[in-house]
Protein backbone atom coordinates (compact mmCIF):
# COMPACT_ATOMS: atom_id res chain seq x y z
CA UNK A 1 0.00 0.00 0.00
CA UNK A 2 1.47 3.57 -0.97
CA UNK A 3 2.14 6.08 1.48
CA UNK A 4 -0.30 9.02 1.31
CA UNK A 5 1.24 12.00 -0.75
CA UNK A 6 2.89 9.11 -2.79
CA UNK A 7 2.35 8.23 -6.14
CA UNK A 8 3.25 4.80 -8.28
CA UNK A 9 5.61 5.50 -10.83
CA UNK A 10 7.24 3.84 -13.75
CA UNK A 11 10.78 4.86 -14.75
CA UNK A 12 11.16 5.10 -18.38
CA UNK A 13 14.78 5.29 -18.27
CA UNK A 14 17.50 5.08 -15.93
CA UNK A 15 17.89 7.99 -13.24
CA UNK A 16 18.29 8.71 -9.66
CA UNK A 17 15.38 9.64 -7.48
CA UNK A 18 16.18 10.46 -3.70
CA UNK A 19 19.67 8.83 -3.76
CA UNK A 20 17.82 5.78 -5.37
CA UNK A 21 19.36 4.50 -8.34
CA UNK A 22 16.28 3.66 -11.01
CA UNK A 23 16.08 1.14 -13.81
CA UNK A 24 13.97 0.96 -16.84
CA UNK A 25 10.56 -0.43 -16.05
CA UNK A 26 11.17 -0.07 -12.45
CA UNK A 27 7.99 1.06 -10.28
CA UNK A 28 8.78 3.58 -7.30
CA UNK A 29 6.60 6.06 -5.09
CA UNK A 30 7.26 9.33 -6.18
CA UNK A 31 6.35 11.74 -2.97
CA UNK A 32 6.11 15.02 -4.74
CA UNK A 33 9.78 16.54 -5.17
CA UNK A 34 10.15 19.37 -6.19
CA UNK A 35 11.34 18.07 -9.86
CA UNK A 36 8.70 15.46 -10.60
CA UNK A 37 6.86 17.50 -12.61
CA UNK A 38 9.52 18.05 -14.71
CA UNK A 39 10.74 14.07 -14.81
CA UNK A 40 7.00 13.55 -15.92
CA UNK A 41 7.02 16.10 -18.07
CA UNK A 42 10.05 15.13 -19.95
CA UNK A 43 9.55 11.08 -19.69
CA UNK A 44 12.07 10.23 -16.89
CA UNK A 45 8.42 8.99 -15.58
CA UNK A 46 5.10 7.85 -16.25
CA UNK A 47 2.20 7.04 -14.05
CA UNK A 48 1.51 3.51 -12.95
CA UNK A 49 -1.62 1.96 -14.19
CA UNK A 50 -3.41 0.11 -11.17
CA UNK A 51 -4.31 -3.35 -11.64
CA UNK A 52 -1.15 -4.09 -14.16
CA UNK A 53 1.05 -7.21 -12.98
CA UNK A 54 4.23 -5.88 -11.37
CA UNK A 55 7.47 -8.61 -11.24
CA UNK A 56 9.79 -8.39 -8.29
CA UNK A 57 13.82 -8.99 -8.55
CA UNK A 58 14.70 -12.37 -6.55
CA UNK A 59 18.10 -10.23 -5.32
CA UNK A 60 16.36 -7.08 -4.48
CA UNK A 61 12.95 -7.39 -4.23
CA UNK A 62 12.91 -3.98 -6.75
CA UNK A 63 9.23 -4.20 -8.74
CA UNK A 64 9.25 -3.74 -12.24
CA UNK A 65 6.44 -3.75 -15.23
CA UNK A 66 7.90 -6.12 -17.13
CA UNK A 67 9.91 -9.14 -16.91
CA UNK A 68 12.24 -7.83 -19.60
CA UNK A 69 12.78 -4.69 -17.56
CA UNK A 70 13.31 -7.04 -14.53
CA UNK A 71 16.10 -9.59 -16.79
CA UNK A 72 17.69 -6.25 -17.70
CA UNK A 73 17.95 -5.20 -14.04
CA UNK A 74 18.74 -8.05 -12.53
CA UNK A 75 22.15 -8.64 -15.20
CA UNK A 76 22.97 -5.28 -14.80
CA UNK A 77 22.80 -5.08 -11.01
CA UNK A 78 23.25 -8.34 -9.87
CA UNK A 79 25.25 -10.23 -12.62
CA UNK A 80 27.62 -7.46 -13.23
CA UNK A 81 31.49 -8.36 -14.59
CA UNK A 82 34.27 -5.97 -14.90
CA UNK A 83 34.24 -4.25 -17.89
CA UNK A 84 37.36 -2.80 -19.33
CA UNK A 85 37.10 0.56 -20.61
CA UNK A 86 36.41 -0.26 -24.23
CA UNK A 87 33.50 -2.39 -23.50
CA UNK A 88 32.32 -0.31 -20.74
CA UNK A 89 32.17 2.96 -23.59
CA UNK A 90 30.75 0.56 -25.64
CA UNK A 91 28.20 -1.10 -23.46
CA UNK A 92 26.83 2.40 -22.35
CA UNK A 93 26.69 3.02 -25.88
CA UNK A 94 24.14 0.32 -26.69
CA UNK A 95 22.35 1.49 -23.61
CA UNK A 96 21.73 4.75 -24.64
CA UNK A 97 20.66 4.01 -28.15
CA UNK A 98 18.50 1.40 -27.12
CA UNK A 99 16.43 3.74 -24.66
CA UNK A 100 16.55 6.63 -27.72
CA UNK A 101 14.28 3.88 -29.32
CA UNK A 102 12.51 2.59 -26.55
CA UNK A 103 12.25 5.85 -24.29
CA UNK A 104 12.91 9.05 -26.18
CA UNK A 105 13.07 11.67 -24.28
CA UNK A 106 10.30 15.06 -24.57
CA UNK A 107 12.98 17.51 -25.29
CA UNK A 108 10.40 19.66 -26.57
CA UNK A 109 8.79 20.09 -23.66
CA UNK A 110 11.05 21.80 -22.07
CA UNK A 111 11.50 25.23 -21.53
CA UNK A 112 13.42 27.49 -24.34
CA UNK A 113 15.92 29.30 -21.99
CA UNK A 114 17.67 32.29 -23.90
Amino acid sequence: MAVPGTRRMVARRPFQYDHLDLDRGQVFDAHGAINDEKLERLGYMVPFKRGTDVFKCAECGAEFWGELERRGHFEKRHLARELNPVEADAAREREMQHLNRVAPLRIEQAPARL
